[in-house]
């Protein structure tokens, strides 16, 4: 009786369906091989064949990428046992084994009547298949597809240099799924399944302000990590996505103020935070009450002021010390600067041992000094009277410009510029002007980009308040669309 068909090394480009569903065929064999061919679509006659008994099959090295069932088959698992071993080495399949094995109706993660007194009914092996490596495999092999899908080695990724052995050489956190839905212009948004992460990465995009969204968690245990770091924020502020966040990375950026007093809640709930590198000088004493939960906080590297009405820093400090990555070091007053903030207690934050001294030196050097004042003062005078009679011709001689400065220095404002033009003129004038104002490091509120939906007037009216300048464009465009 045949046992065994080899029509291996050929042309076969298809099986008919009727090939091996007759019932004479399907009950003489018990081994079919035919490797080496051209077949791409497979018919789910493997199923028929081992009906009530065992065959192995060998599709080796063909072109199959996709599974049909125009016989019809369905499961019923009450009547009938199936034992069949199908060989799908080499061959070409890059959609998810999921989505392939539903050809036939199968359910990746059922085992088709395995339970007693049925026996596992099938065995696919899959050794040296071609995938895309996505988040999508991520499942696929951290569950080891199912209990029937056996023999998993040399599994090749077609997008990475990867190759997953049955010991799993390959970390299944190289698995990853790329986003682009609200991910931030000039960022990358990647889903790392295997560690419950979405990696945010926009470090060194020339970001001015936090992004308002971030593309949405795939799972609601899945933790932002977020990479802001080599920008320039200038200001910290508050997210609602903080509250879902593992790690927030804004080292490096200009920071030099930070929002409403709460920004510091949300910041010391994620937990690790690295602000290295910027310009902070001072913190809000409303930090000493929250509830700190961050494990690593890295606040290093900033000019901070340790003055006498911040000596509770000191304090602060030595209390999360097991939670600083690096030591804090103050800057101000120079007497200071250098020394470890968490080593100064804090009559030195108050006190200058060389005070007294200096004060007594200071009195002496005052009463001999106040002789000369007076004498010095007039030739100053007439300096200074000189000088404003002589002030155009200097001023045009070298080239000086006395009143080109910031007359908002030092003032809490959102934006140095509004800038406010028609959006007709967007393409021909308004983002040229916005990328060489902001290319020079000013912050600029621009309506397309930091508007939120609303009445237009009154963000308009905010803008402006909250604005050291407003730079108006107008066209013909801006004039139409107000009169």
């Amino acid at each position: 009786m045949l046992k065994t068909l080899d029509v291996s090394d050929n042309r076969i480009s298809s099986i008919g369906s009727r090939v091996f569903g007759g019932s004479a065929m399907k009950h003489s064999l018990n081994y079919v091989n035919l490797s080496s061919n051209r077949i791409q679509t497979l018919e789910s006659w493997p199923i028929y064949m081992g009906i009530n008994q065992t065959v192995k099959i060998e599709l080796s090295d063909n072109n199959v990428h996709r599974f049909t069932n125009m016989m019809r088959w369905k499961e019923n698992c009450g009547m009938r046992e199936v034992h069949f071993s199908l060989l799908l080495e080499r061959n070409p399949i890059t959609v998810p084994i999921s989505d392939l094995l539903r050809g036939w109706d199968m359910n990746i993660s059922s085992t088709w009547c395995s339970s007693p007194p049925m026996m596992e009914l099938y065995y696919i092996i899959i050794n040296y298949v071609y995938f895309d490596c996505d988040c999508v495999y991520f499942v696929f092999f951290s569950l080891r597809l199912s209990p029937n899908i056996d023999n998993i080695g040399g599994v090749v990724c077609n997008n990475r240099s990867l190759i997953l052995y049955q010991d799993n050489t390959v970390p299944l956190d190289q698995f990853v799924r790329e986003l682009t839905e609200r991910c931030p212009s000039g960022c990358r948004c990647i889903h790392r399944p295997a560690n419950a992460t979405l990696h945010i990465y926009c470090s060194n995009t020339n970001l001015t302000v936090l992004p308002l969204e971030l593309p949405e968690l795939p799972k609601s245990y899945t933790k932002y990590k977020l990479d802001f770091s080599n920008n320039r924020l200038r200001r910290l502020e508050h997210r609602d996505y903080f509250v879902n966040t593992s790690i927030l990375d804004v080292s490096n950026s200009d920071i030099q103020l930070t929002g409403s007093a709460d920004v510091w809640n949300d910041i010391l709930n994620i937990f690790q935070v690295n602000i290295y590198g910027n310009k902070l000088t001072s913190l809000s004493q409303s930090i000493m009450s929250s509830n700190i939960t961050t494990v690593k906080l890295n606040i290093a590297q900033n000019p901070w002021d340790c003055s006498c009405d911040i000596r509770w820093v000191s304090r602060w400090l030595k209390s999360i010390v097991e939670r600083l990555t690096d030591n804090v070091l103050c800057y101000n007053p120079p007497r200071l600067r250098g020394k470890n903030i968490i080593q100064t207690n804090e009559e030195e934050f108050c006190v200058d041992p060389s005070a007294a001294a200096a004060a007594e030196a200071s009195k002496r050097a005052w009463t001999i000094s106040v002789s000369s004042v007076t004498g010095v003062v007039v030739v100053l005078l007439s300096v200074i009277a000189i000088f404003y009679r002589l002030r155009v011709k200097l001023y045009t001689r070298w080239k000086v410009r006395p009143f080109d400065r910031d007359e908002c220095s030092g003032e809490d404002m959102d934006y140095d510029v509004f800038l406010c033009f028609s959006s007709l003129d967007d393409e021909a004038i308004g983002l040229r002007i916005l990328d060489s104002i902001e290319a020079k490091g000013y912050r600029v509120c621009y309506h397309e980009r930091d508007f939120m939906p609303g009445p237009i007037l009154h963000y308009i009216e905010a803008s402006v308040a909250h604005s050291k300048r407003t730079v108006c464009i107008l066209t013909s465009n801006f004039i139409r669309r107000f009169v």
